[in-house]
């Protein structure tokens, strides 16, 4: 159930709502009845319609007091076996905000991290309010609350440095592999949600943190993602970021890579704000021309970011930059087809820019690429360019759902 997508491109056809009145009463009874696998199997399927807004208000309701019937005892949020805690605060409720307030409770009581535990850092940045693609949605934390975990994060690094690295550099793998999440997970936290809250701290608050990223970056993982977000409390650093960017958004390992996608995109966006400075213009057009040329490895990730880019802040893209997008849409909507059976066996002795079994990915991230340019170029009053509309056509009459949707 959970490969089905449900669109609300029918929401308002009361006749298909009905269809599904009977089942929605039936999962509601199921949740407030069944036993945890039951129930949260419930819970998934109903989660679809609720989300593809096929439930009336007064199902909505009964599901509200059906999700929250059975608790779990630890954080006082709903009881279910395959959610993030966070994911509750999208959940309808009984009792508006009720959600909010007591995954912050259960959040911030913890004394101590347990970062084996991975759990508590991603319902941390689950729950955490990002620039841009949120739309306000999440928690902002304050400053005294991130400053709090920031210090449950040091005192746990201070305690476990040692053997932490020592198990990274075992030549045991399963020990690195046990680690490894941990750690990129620390460092998503750091990055995302503690440095952009910090406001101004002490230097040995900063120099915690800088060692802390140092001591990683020394023991071989990405921080790349770190780096534009210590220019919150590290405002002097700006010529070195820039330049561990560039060297990430170039560089020939697609992790690199795609961190530093991810990276930038958050650095365009809160620099919109002002604080922090704005990247380098360069660093933006290494994405751009990413797509340009169809480099890979990192092609697939560069057109997803810039689809965000365009959809969220498109502010920072140049005329030149929308004008780029388009060329390159223009060779994308060649090499991204899918072949004919004969093309099919003689790609099996001639080498393609994209693999077939990575194209029908290719045609959706392309056509929502177009889309989104097509959309920003309306509302500028601007000329559409004909691979515009020549991806639309394509896109409608694409025997692929996923491709088709893009535009409806």
């Amino acid at each position: 159930f959970n490969h089905i997508k449900l669109t609300q491109s029918n929401m308002e056809n009361n006749d298909i709502k009905n269809n599904f009145s009977e089942q929605i009463l039936h999962l509601i009874q199921t949740i407030k009845q069944s036993d945890i696998e039951i129930r949260s199997r419930a819970i998934s399927r109903i989660d679809k319609l609720y989300k593809a807004d096929y439930l009336n208000d007064e199902e909505k309701h009964l599901f509200a007091e059906a999700l929250w019937s059975k608790l779990d005892s630890e954080s006082q949020l709903p009881e279910d076996k395959y959610r993030y805690k966070w994911a509750f605060l999208s959940f309808p409720e009984p009792e508006p905000g009720k959600a909010k307030q007591k995954l912050l409770e259960f959040l911030l009581s913890q004394q101590s991290i347990d970062p084996i535990n991975t759990n508590y850092f991603q319902d941390w940045l689950g729950s955490t309010k990002k620039p841009a693609m949120d739309h306000g949605a999440g928690v902002d934390w304050s400053s005294e609350d991130v400053r709090c975990l920031l210090d449950k994060i040091l005192n746990w690094w201070n305690q476990h440095r040692d053997q932490t690295l020592a198990n990274l550099e075992s030549p045991h793998p399963q020990l690195k592999d046990r680690i490894s999440p941990v750690v990129s997970k620390l460092i998503e936290v750091v990055s995302y949600i503690v440095l952009p809250r910090l406001g101004n701290n002490n230097d040995q608050v900063k120099e915690g943190i800088k060692n802390l990223i140092q001591d990683l970056d020394n023991a071989g993982f990405h921080v790349i993602t770190a780096m534009p977000m210590t220019l919150f409390i590290l405002p002097d650093d700006f010529d070195q970021v820039s330049q561990r960017m560039r060297e990430a958004l170039t560089s020939i390992s697609i992790d690199e890579i795609q961190e530093a996608d991810l990276s930038l995109f958050y650095w365009l966006a809160y620099s919109c704000n002002h604080y922090i400075p704005k990247p380098p213009p360069d660093l933006l057009n290494i994405l751009v021309n990413r797509v340009v040329t169809r480099r890979q490895p990192g092609l697939r990730t560069a057109l997803g970011w810039l689809s965000n880019i365009l959809k969220e802040i498109p502010e920072q893209l140049n005329d030149k930059q929308l004008d780029s997008l388009s060329l390159a849409l223009k060779y994308l909507l060649k090499e991204s087809d899918l072949p004919t059976l004969f093309e099919f066996e003689m790609e099996l002795s001639t080498k393609s820019l994209i693999a077939t079994i990575d194209r029908p990915e290719y045609q959706k991230i392309c056509s929502q690429l177009a889309f989104r340019l097509h959309k920003l170029l309306l509302q500028q009053g601007k000329e559409i360019p004909e691979i515009l509309t020549q991806w639309k056509n394509f896109s409608e009459n694409s025997v692929l759902p996923e491709v088709r949707k893009v535009w409806q």
